[in-house]
């Protein structure tokens, strides 16, 4: 194994080194392809799941580990996809449903139409998003935007590979 790395996360670490393969990705009828694929083999983990074999990530070049294209960037670069875009679909309830990675699409049987928003990156480091607000229901807890109780604009960072999610002090209290 090559270039060892050890990547510490909120949940843990992992350590390995990295490989080169063919990677290929869908189904029988439409595969994505990328020769000579580098990935992260994970040889070591001290994390809550235990359960890594790899990391292919999809995160924007500025993070990956240096001289490793991001998955999705080579994807774009071999002009593979349908749209440079990737999209998630989460279940609430794992055992009856799966949740989703799509790859140059969005499944549109996956969401109600009025709900779909665009948002623009806004830290091109994380993905990161402005959130206009937080409901429950049809309820505003005004935590966010001039109207919030303490008048600030709030960044998500919709992340896939997280075990932990964050919020601001000010916005607990």
């Amino acid at each position: 194994m090559k270039n060892a790395v050890n990547i510490s996360f909120g949940s843990g670490d992992l350590s390995g080194g990295f490989g080169t393969d063919l990677c290929t990705l869908g189904g029988a009828e439409s595969n994505l392809e990328i020769k000579d694929f580098s990935f992260g083999s994970v040889l070591k983990q001290n994390n809550i799941f235990n359960s890594f074999d790899a990391l292919v990530g999809l995160a924007y070049p500025s993070m990956a580990h240096e001289n490793h294209v991001p998955l999705f960037d080579q994807l774009m670069a071999t002009k593979q996809l349908e749209n440079n875009l990737f999209a998630f679909f989460l279940s609430f309830n794992p055992k009856q449903e799966e949740s989703e990675l799509t790859l140059g699409y969005y499944d549109e049987a996956r969401y109600v139409p009025e709900t779909l928003h665009w948002h623009d990156v806004t830290n091109p480091v994380f993905f990161a998003v402005e959130l206009l607000d937080v409901r429950i229901g049809e309820k505003s807890l005004n935590l966010c935007g001039p109207s919030s109780v303490e008048g600030k604009n709030c960044t998500i960072t919709p992340d896939s590979g997280t075990s932990a999610i964050t919020m601001p002090d000010w916005a607990w209290k």
